[in-house]
């Protein structure tokens, strides 16, 4: 992410939300089959009702879009501090537990663990515990 994002300003679904896309670009590309896993831990974490509304996939459709573009011009990246911003967000310890889990199962998809992914999961790791 540019260094002009207020991560402070997010708050802690917003930033689950981005620490769990921030881990389909991790590997540098944009695989469907983890694109599909963000979608499917999306309803995980935000819960069926938020995701079922025609809104949301809308909002998901031109989110994805957006990362695909941006990921062409230049990657997006959390650096470690980004990654201790946004997990600095998120307090609630089911939620922590739902995020490591989302990042887990989005940084498998692919049948691949990469070392941007790996760094993600150790940045949680050590913040919360988990």
């Amino acid at each position: 992410m540019t260094n002009t994002c207020n991560l402070e300003s997010l708050s802690a679904l917003e930033a689950a939300v981005a620490l769990i896309a921030a881990t389909v670009v991790a590997d540098g590309k944009i695989d469907q089959r983890e694109v599909d896993e963000l979608k499917r831990q999306m309803n995980i974490v935000l819960g069926p009702q938020t995701t079922a509304a025609a809104s949301f996939d809308n909002r998901f459709v031109e989110f994805l879009s957006y990362l695909r573009s941006a990921y062409q011009q230049n990657p997006i990246e959390l650096s470690k501090d980004q990654v201790e911003t946004l997990a600095r967000k998120v307090d609630d310890a089911d939620l922590q537990i739902a995020i490591m889990n989302a990042v887990i199962e989005v940084s498998y998809s692919d049948d691949e663990y990469h070392g941007n992914e790996r760094e993600i999961v150790a940045v949680l790791r050590d913040l919360w515990g988990v």
